[in-house]
């Protein structure tokens, strides 16, 4: 967890908060391929599931991702989006796998 390395190697949390896609905490799973495993699911659940809405719940990371995919923001902005306690999020998905965030 980041508590833990925040006391074992705060340096390495601080890279990892600086850039966290060049940089992965030790025993950690580097960002792109974070990334690649959620959105590889996600279209996996879009074709299984076409036309159909679906709930998900899932941990703050893959909201964060999600997210900021949805709002089109640079990989360095990932770790800028908030993403509450038991926050709920509703996003649209299209068949080019596109991502849209709804009100």
């Amino acid at each position: 967890s980041a508590a833990e390395l925040m006391q074992t190697d705060a340096e390495a949390l601080g890279r990892f908060w600086a850039d966290p896609y060049a940089f992965t905490p030790p025993d950690g799973e580097p960002l792109l391929r974070f990334e690649a495993r959620i959105l590889a699911a996600l279209q996996r659940l879009y074709q299984a599931h076409r036309g159909r809405r679906l709930l998900l719940i899932t941990h703050g990371g893959v909201m964060r991702l999600l997210l900021a995919r949805a709002r089109g923001l640079p990989r360095h902005e990932l770790l800028q989006v908030n993403v509450g306690y038991a926050q709920r999020v509703r996003l649209q998905l299209d068949g080019q796998g596109a991502l849209t965030e709804l009100a």
